[in-house]
């Protein structure tokens, strides 16, 4: 069935698979990182996706495949791209309330609908924009981020967003590459620099938190692959906006496994982002008869 979808629709299947894995490892990664340095959690949760795409690539012929990998710089690129996006993340959370840093991570798909335009010449579109900004105004109204003023340090998940968009949006220069080592150059890099960042500060890892921790390295490859290969395939304000999804996703698990009761407001901006998100494939289909 995948087979007989259009390029656009496979990437937004794609998209919505990865998106909702990083989802899944959010949550995750913030219970591992109230027991464990942030460093760490990062390290062994990309180590253990990066060894479960060598074991897909078939171990040494994954090795050989790395050798002989096109474009390595900007496999490398990506990679240092993916150690930043990190940080910078949990840098915002550090200092900024979540909602402000969720609110300005969401302009991804506005960044790479803008960077695809200007490094590939793709067209937004009318139909694609309205999803963008439409998907933009049901995250502002769902989360409603303070506006007591601007903040110098709001500049940092402002750049995460950027960077985000960035790693994924030039996927499209590495046609021909293999699909999986889309996803494993940039953890290769992002776990050597943070495993670095660990050296006299590793706390050993209790049994039942492994499990947790393999889950977690396990949606990391996933979403890396998929939202790559996505990125790669179609157009990029075709399947950027289904970032939204994630937004989704963090109602629903926040409600079964935390308890939060979401507002009228939060699920207004929820039902804004699933329509954008429906508009957006109901227009593809019409385009991609």
């Amino acid at each position: 069935m995948f087979n007989h979808l259009s390029v656009t629709h496979k990437g937004i299947a794609l998209a919505f698979i990865g998106f909702t894995a990083f989802a899944f490892g959010d949550i995750i990664s913030k219970w591992l990182t109230t027991e464990y340095p942030i460093y760490q959690v990062v390290f062994v949760n990309h180590a253990l996706a990066a060894l479960y795409l060598l074991i897909l690539l078939q171990g040494t012929e994954g090795i050989k495949l790395l050798k002989r990998a096109h474009k390595l710089p900007l496999h490398l690129f990506r990679g240092v791209l993916n150690t930043c996006v990190a940080l910078s993340i949990i840098y915002s959370f550090s200092i900024l309330p979540i909602a402000d840093v969720y609110t300005f991570i969401f302009t991804v798909p506005l960044f790479s609908a803008l960077l695809a335009l200007s490094f590939y010449g793709q067209k937004i579109g009318r139909h694609r924009m309205l999803a963008i900004l439409g998907g933009f105004a049901g995250v502002v109204i769902g989360l409603q981020p303070g506006a007591e003023g601007f903040d110098i340090r709001l500049g940092v998940p402002i750049l995460a967003g950027f960077l985000i968009a960035l790693k994924f949006t030039i996927s499209k220069s590495l046609e021909g590459e293999n699909t999986l080592l889309l996803g494993l150059w940039p953890l290769l890099v992002s776990a050597s620099i943070t495993g670095l960042m660990t050296i006299g500060n590793f706390e050993p890892i209790a049994w039942p938190h492994l499990a947790l921790y393999t889950v977690s390295g396990l949606t990391s490859a996933v979403g890396l692959v998929c939202v790559s290969q996505a990125f790669r395939i179609a157009p990029a304000a075709a399947v950027s906006p289904f970032l939204y999804t994630e937004m989704v996703w963090a109602l629903l698990f926040g409600y079964l496994i935390f308890g939060d009761v979401p507002g009228a407001m939060m699920l207004a901006g929820a039902a804004i982002i699933i329509a954008s998100g429906f508009y957006l494939i109901e227009t593809e289909r019409r385009n991609n008869k």
